[in-house]
């Protein structure tokens, strides 16, 4: 019998097998085992003892050195043949044309093709157990056929081992990775070894597993393992499987997944699809034998990459249904798993459940919408007011409502957008309101004798009554009690108010006491009027003796005398009701009433106690009115004022013949009915009078008046000539004119603007301007205003001119109009030529919304004028922030003054000229500058550059600067200026920001400005006096004449100094200023204006007071002093930069002045001056 036992050490990778009787000679005789005990088991541990002793040796490392045969010793580093348990790498192809054994601690590996037809052996000898090989990718290695004992072939992705023979493993690993592929030519022998194989095995004859007893042999993994031979799987004691199938393939070809049943996995991927969407990814987990997979696909949807592999992209469709995956080889195919995807918007019909009537500012109310699919959120609407608590974004919601009915609505939505059409539900809610209700009886202790006592119900009424305890006889209805009929005891009174659908009940509660004392009843009725004027007065009174009494009054009214007794004075308000009297003692009596109309009165003025509106006794009945009553101002001695600060209330207001009312300055009449003037209206500068009526008004017979309020919706009509001296503002309603409306310019008449105005103007409005004669720049401030308004003042065609000018851009010249009926549309500004002194009277229809686009001109050179109308009936500010649209537009104003024919600007605050102002009234144009900065220029005008509370006449004053230099005439009225300001922002070209060009005068008043470069500035700005020390002055004088030049508001730090380039001398500016002798032909550029201050430390600038002074004079200059006469001094002379370039010593200075010649170029030099210990300074200019 043979028996032998098996030695395996893992650890180690060393096993071996030693027979007792025989050497065994076939394999399949291996597994035959005998278990044998004791002396055995012995000997088997000593051989195990001897075995690890034995076991030793020292691998070495080799690697293909070139291409070839693979036993040449050359082709090898560590040259010659790698040995069974040497560590071996192949990088060359080589060929196998001998056995290859490897065993224990022999690491076979090919990264390069090789081929031939040797054996491979692993742990074919005794003692030695097998190695490893592995094929890396790409190689492709070819052997004849294997024979393993306890080895290891690993095929790696991308690379391929072809065995063409038989394949024999014993107690082995195969290990084939994704993309690997073992080829089997002949049979497939496993005998309990473990094959994984997650790439291909493809087997040329058949597949033997066999498992003997504890021991397996597996097929495992996701790929596929196929014979064109039978598979079996045979075992004794032991597992055999493939792919955990033990079942058997009886007639080939075989496909391991086929034995083992392919069952797909489940599908992974988006649930919801939208029809167009690209990129979507759906993957199942890998089969066993699986080589590929059918996918099926909802229609429309396609893949567009991995069609037939485990993930798929594809682009969807718009067709619900499911994605469906099949696993498949070439033998058989697997079950199919699924994933159920929907496609586009939500869809169904959508239905909204929840309460139709709610209550309001009441939660709690749930609504939910049913009816829906595919929806993944939800987005509901409430109505005003109310908001979701709970549930925002899901199909069931929590409201608290507002106090507005509406409708409640819900859009169901997923990622491909919002559903539409049936499956956006609506539901309508109306709301009721939740009863709230308080009563009040008028006493809490009643005598037993009193009849009956009703109840104040205030909220909501039609609930019920209850009491407790019994005995309190009480109506359920009303809640009237009857003290005679009751029990005397204390009771609670409880009113139920009536539930409104969807809010709940409300209860309010009293405390009530019944005594068993009796009281003497009211035997008398109240006596008194029935009825009284609005805030008119009354009596009241009863006959009975009691110890007190308890008087109630309409709403408004109040006791002016004789509170809690007999008889009462009275002061109504505007409330009709009932007045009421309770005898008190201990308890409350019965109860006497009198019903009282209170309606308004009318008032007519007596003027008994003098002129002031408010007074009561001035009026009959004795009562000042009220809004609601009509008043007729009688023509008696005293008339009526209404004082500053005072206002006046009427409805209808009759001024009779003779008669009159005066409105003083801040004083305000309020009327709500109608207005009709016989008398006289006087209107003060600053008085008011508002129209606030309900229904329309009218206005008749008021020749004038200074401010106008409309704030009526339903309108107010003028009816006669009507002129506003002041700011009519249109609150609400509209101002119909009937054509008798004039805004008179002059004295101040305006519309008004405020944002929150909802008024308008119906019909035509004319404009008033008192225009001098000569020249003016006028504009439209009407729609419909045309030339022919100008031809009714001023022929258009006079004396052989034309008297109507339009200023043209492109030449900067002026286009006469010669057409009388022209239109002159808002915004565009005219010259226009009085020969006689005129009033200009433009007409036309008014838009309280205008805004005006301003015409666009080319910007590509600065300094080109443009004429704007002010389009508004109201003055505008130039340096509003918000009402000017200024696209390259410089920030200087150019104003016409017609009494002197001369230009004065306005830029940054500073002003030049007598009619300069940031302010621009109605009918004025004015004139702005292109920046020359490319592109186009525009200029709009917006409501907000409107000064609402005024407007100013054509003058007025200017902001402050730091130098000013004036000119005038010897008539006063004459004269012009130009400006120097100090800015540290500006420079010393032109700045649109801070500089305003010089249109020169040429009419009779003179014209000075400065220049740099070739620019005629009337306002030039610099950062510093330093700057520009040295002015250029130029004037234009119209005729011959005597001349002051001064400098207005200067810096006292700093000298004034004028030089006069014709007489050659300077003068230091101070007092009334420099008079010279002009002639019109005189050079323009006569004059320089010095800024000197300091210049050197320590050292006196000459100056009268310090007992030297300096003064240029032609030629040199002259050193005037008397208290360092007869003093020797040395004299430095120095240029602008501090530089000496002359000295001169022991100069003896005489009484008065000392001309010091000097020949130097011209220019302005530095004098230092040293005499007596101290030193003198001043500039000079030389003039040879």
């Amino acid at each position: 019998m043979e028996k032998f036992l098996r030695i395996k050490i893992e650890n180690e990778n060393l096993i071996a097998d030693h027979t007792f009787d025989k050497v065994k000679k076939r394999k399949q005789e291996y597994f035959n085992l005998t278990f044998c005990t004791g002396k055995i088991k012995a000997v088997a541990l000593s051989m195990l003892f001897f075995l690890l002793l034995s076991y030793s040796g020292h691998a070495a490392v080799k690697t293909s050195a070139a291409a070839g045969n693979w036993n040449v010793a050359a082709n090898w580093t560590s040259s010659g043949v790698p040995g069974s348990t040497d560590q071996v790498t192949v990088n060359n192809i080589m060929t196998l044309n001998a056995d290859l054994t490897i065993n224990s601690g022999g690491i076979y590996t090919f990264n390069s093709n090789s081929t031939g037809t040797m054996v491979l052996k692993m742990g074919d000898h005794l003692l030695t157990g097998g190695g490893d090989l592995n094929i890396n990718a790409p190689a492709v290695v070819t052997m004849g056929s294997g024979d393993l004992y306890f080895g290891t072939i690993h095929v790696y992705a991308g690379a391929t081992l072809n065995i063409t023979g038989n394949l024999d493993i014993t107690a082995s690993n195969i290990i084939v990775d994704e993309g690997g592929i073992l080829n089997v030519g002949g049979n497939f022998l496993n005998t309990n070894s473990s094959v994984v194989v997650n790439g291909i095995i493809a087997i040329g004859g058949k597949y033997v597993s066999n498992a003997t007893a504890l021991a397996s042999a597996t097929v495992t993994g996701t790929g596929s393992i196929t014979s064109n031979g039978v598979m079996t799987n045979s075992t004794f004691l032991g597992s055999s499987t493939i792919f955990g199938s033990s079942g058997d393939c009886n007639a080939g070809p075989c496909n391991g997944g086929c034995i083992a049943g392919m069952t797909a996995l489940p599908v992974t991927g988006p649930g919801m699809i939208c029809s167009g969407t690209s990129n979507l990814v759906y993957t199942t987990n890998p089969v066993s034998g699986a080589s590929s997979y059918v996918w099926t696909l909802p229609a429309g949807t396609v893949i567009t990459s991995g069609a037939n592999t485990r993930t798929i992209t594809v682009t969807a469709g718009a067709t619900s249904g499911n994605i469906s995956v099949r696993p498949t080889n070439t033998t058989c195919a697997g079950t199919t798993a699924s994933l159920a995807v929907t496609a586009g918007v939500p869809t169904g019909t959508a239905a909204i459940s929840g309460a139709a009537t709610a209550c309001q500012s009441t939660g709690g109310f749930v609504y939910a919408v049913s009816g829906v699919n595919a929806a993944t959120t939800y987005n509901w609407s409430v109505p005003p007011g109310a908001s979701i608590t709970s549930g925002a974004g899901t199909n069931t919601i929590t409201v608290t409502m507002g106090t507005t009915a509406g409708a409640i609505s819900v859009t169901p939505a997923n990622i491909c957008g919002n559903a539409t059409g049936v499956t956006v539900a609506t539901k309508a809610v109306a709301l009721s309101v939740q009863p709230a209700a308080a009563i009040a009886y008028p006493y809490t202790t009643y005598c037993k004798n009193t009849t009956t006592q009703a109840p104040l119900i205030t909220g909501t009424t039609g609930g019920t009554f209850s009491s407790s305890p019994t005995g309190l006889s009480m109506n359920s209805l009303t809640g009237i009690i009857t003290g005679s009929s009751s029990t005397a005891r204390a009771y609670t009174i409880t009113y139920t108010a009536p539930a409104a659908t969807g809010c709940s009940n409300a209860t309010a509660t009293q405390s009530i006491t019944i005594v068993s004392t009796n009281m003497t009843p009211v035997t008398s009725a109240i006596t008194g009027s029935g009825s009284s004027c609005q805030n008119g007065t009354g009596t009241y009174s009863i006959t009975n003796t009691v110890t007190s009494y308890d008087w109630k009054l309409p709403s408004g009214s109040t006791i002016s005398s004789g509170s809690s007794t007999q008889s009462i004075g009275v002061l109504f308000g505007t409330a009709s009701g009932v007045i009421s009297v309770t005898p008190l003692t201990t308890c409350a009596g019965n109860t006497a009433t009198v019903t009282v109309t209170v309606s308004p009165c009318a008032k007519t003025w007596n003027g008994s106690a003098g002129s002031d509106w408010s007074t009561a006794a001035n009026w009959s009945p004795s009562i000042v009115p009220a809004a609601t009553e009509d008043v007729t101002i009688a023509n008696v001695a005293s008339k009526p004022v209404v004082s500053a600060g005072a206002t006046g209330n009427t409805k209808n207001l009759t001024i009779n013949s003779g008669a009159g009312l005066t409105i003083s300055s801040a004083g305000t009449v309020n009327v709500t009915g109608n207005v009709v003037n016989n008398g006289t209206f006087t209107a003060s500068s600053g008085s008011t009078l508002g129209f606030t009526g309900t229904t329309a008004q009218t206005i008749t017979g008021v020749p004038s008046i200074y401010n106008l309020n409309i704030n009526n919706a339903a309108g107010v009509s003028v009816l006669s000539p009507l002129a506003a001296n002041g700011t009519i503002s249109l609150l609400n309603g509209a101002l119909t004119t009937n054509s008798n409306l004039t805004l008179e310019f002059d004295n101040g008449g305006n519309v008004g603007y405020a944002a929150s105005d909802a008024g308008s103007i119906s019909g035509n409005v004319a404009g008033r301007r008192n225009a001098l004669i000569r020249t003016h720049y006028v504009a439209a401030p009407f729609n419909g205003v045309s030339s022919a308004q100008v031809g009714a003042t001023t022929p258009l065609f006079y004396n052989g001119n034309w008297k109507m000018y339009v200023k043209s851009f492109d030449n900067q010249g002026w286009n006469a109009i010669t057409d009388a009926t022209m239109a002159m549309p808002l915004g565009t500004g005219y010259s226009v030529a009085l020969p006689s002194l005129s009033v200009l009277l433009f007409s036309g229809t008014y838009n309280h919304n205008f805004q005006l686009t301003g015409t666009s001109y080319s910007n590509t050179v600065a300094g080109k004028y443009m004429l704007v109308g002010n389009p508004y009936p109201s003055t505008l500010d130039w340096s509003s922030t918000s009402g000017w649209t200024k696209t390259n537009i410089a920030d200087a104003i150019y104003l016409w003054s017609a009494s002197t024919n001369q230009i004065s600007s306005w830029v940054g605050g500073v002003t030049s000229g007598p009619n300069a102002s940031k302010y621009i009234p109605a009918m004025q144009a004015f004139m702005v500058t292109t920046t020359g900065s490319g592109g186009m220029a525009s200029l709009g005008i917006n409501n907000n550059a409107r000064v609402s509370n005024q407007n100013v006449a054509y003058a007025r004053e200017g902001a402050d600067e730091t130098v000013r230099i004036k000119i005038q005439t010897e008539n006063s009225d004459l004269w012009d200026d130009a400006v120097i300001r100090f800015n540290e922002m500006a420079t010393n070209d032109f700045d649109p920001d801070f500089d305003a060009y010089k249109i020169i005068n040429y009419g009779i008043a003179p014209s000075i400005y400065t220049t740099l470069g070739s620019t005629l500035y009337s306002i030039n700005s610099v950062a510093d006096p330093l700057a520009l020390s040295s002015i250029p002055v130029s004037v234009k004088l119209p005729s011959d004449g005597n001349y002051i030049l001064s400098v207005v508001k200067s810096d006292p730090a700093i000298d004034y100094v004028l030089i006069d380039k014709k007489f050659g001398i300077e003068n230091l500016i101070s007092g009334p200023g420099y008079t010279f002798v002009g002639l019109a032909s005189d050079n323009t550029d006569r004059f320089e204006l010095q800024l000197r201050t300091a210049v050197t430390t320590g050292i006196y600038q000459t100056q009268a007071h310090s007992g030297l002074k300096i003064n240029a004079a032609p030629k040199g200059f002259v050193i005037q002093t008397d208290m360092y006469a007869a003093n020797d001094a040395r004299i430095e002379i120095l240029d602008m930069t501090g530089k000496i370039i002359q000295v001169m010593a022991q100069n003896n200075l005489n009484s008065g002045t000392t001309f010091v010649p000097l020949d130097l170029a011209d220019g302005a030099y530095l004098i230092k001056v040293s005499v007596a210990e101290e030193e003198f300074s001043g500039m000079i200019s030389l003039i040879r």
